[in-house]
């Protein structure tokens, strides 16, 4: 496998997925009811903990491999 690194399209696919994260995240806690004063802190805390996983990924291997 050969690996290019190209890291303008790394961070617009990772926006654009980071976008659809928060989206999901957004629409299953107003399903689950959570207040609406909440919804915006408790979006940002997950949202930013799975950014903070994505972001690492460029450094991250599994098997010997690269993410």
């Amino acid at each position: 496998m050969d690996i290019t690194e190209n890291e303008s399209a790394f961070d617009k696919r990772q926006l654009a997925l980071i976008r659809e994260i928060i989206r999901a995240i957004k629409s299953d806690l107003a399903d689950s009811g959570i207040p609406e004063e909440r919804m915006a802190d408790i979006t940002g805390d997950v949202a930013f903990s799975i950014a903070a996983i994505i972001d690492g990924s460029r450094v991250m291997q599994a098997d010997g491999q690269p993410l």
